[in-house]
C-alpha cells in the first residue's frame, strides 16, 4: 500500500461513518481492507448499534465497496442498480462514479 493509499483509507474510515451514520447511534459492522494488483479495496457496512436480529439489520444498513488507486483516486464499485424489466433482472449502471462523489453517492 502506498502512502497516498494509506492516507485515503484513513480518511475513508473517518468519513464513511460520518456520511452513513447520522450521530452516535451507528457503528461499523464491517470494515475490510484488501490489496490486490496495486489497488486497495475497502468494503464497509454501517448500521445501528445493537441492531442484530432485527429488521434494521436487513433494511437500515449501508454497504459500500470503494477502490483506491495507486495515487489515491477513488472509484465506487457498487454503484449499479438491479431492476426487473421484461420479466428479467437487469443491471442498470449509474454514471461512472469516481473521486469525491464516491463518498456521498448513495448505495445499497
Amino acid at each position: 500500500m502506498t502512502e497516498k493509499q494509506a492516507r485515503v483509507v484513513k480518511m475513508l474510515r473517518r468519513r464513511v461513518i460520518q456520511m452513513d451514520g447520522h450521530g452516535d447511534k451507528y457503528e461499523y459492522k464491517r470494515f475490510e481492507i484488501t490489496e490486490s494488483h496495486g489497488l486497495v479495496s475497502v468494503v464497509s457496512t454501517v448500521g445501528l448499534i445493537g441492531d442484530e436480529g432485527t429488521a434494521a439489520s436487513i433494511l437500515c444498513r449501508t454497504h459500500r465497496h470503494i477502490l483506491v488507486g495507486k495515487r489515491g483516486g477513488l472509484t465506487l464499485v457498487n454503484a449499479a442498480r438491479f431492476v426487473k424489466k421484461d420479466g428479467r433482472l437487469r443491471k442498470i449502471p449509474r454514471a461512472n462514479v469516481k473521486g469525491a462523489r464516491a463518498l456521498w453517492t448513495l448505495t445499497e
